[in-house]
């Protein structure tokens, strides 16, 4: 898969590019007003989205992000047997912190480089790579 982000490959979050990420319920759905439940919903890095009284700051998605996961999944079938779309190449990624070091509690981020999804980012330039350590502990 050439051109396909891999684990490890850091890149950057950018204004405008759409990704799936956890925004309060009231952002993403109309019957749920003020609820501040967490939900997954496709979003515009950096932009602002408003709700009756209330705005939301997308700008804390851009940034660096290392990929956690990637693989192809997603697919399956819409209104029969018949109506099948494909998997796509699946993106996990996890907001570094500003120093460029790994933050297991930073922002996570979806998308998708392939296939019928509403969040997909086929270009995406890496930037550098990160590495996981492995500690072994004698038994």
């Amino acid at each position: 898969m050439s051109n396909k982000l891999t684990v490890g490959d850091v890149f950057e979050a950018r204004k405008n590019m759409k990704v799936y990420a956890e925004i309060p319920s009231h952002f993403a759905y109309l019957n749920l007003p003020n609820d501040p439940t967490p939900a997954k919903q496709d979003v515009l890095v950096g932009c602002l989205m408003w709700r009756d009284d209330h705005e939301l700051d997308l700008g804390y998605l851009m940034g660096r992000y290392v990929v956690e996961h990637a693989a192809m999944e997603g697919g399956g079938t819409a209104h029969g047997p018949h109506d099948r779309y494909p998997d796509g190449w699946h993106i996990r990624a996890r907001k570094l912190k500003a120093d460029g070091s790994y933050d297991p509690h930073g922002v996570e981020i979806e998308f998708y480089q392939s296939g019928a999804f509403t969040a997909v980012n086929e270009k995406v330039p890496v930037v550098g790579k990160l590495h996981r350590k492995v500690d072994f502990v004698a038994a």
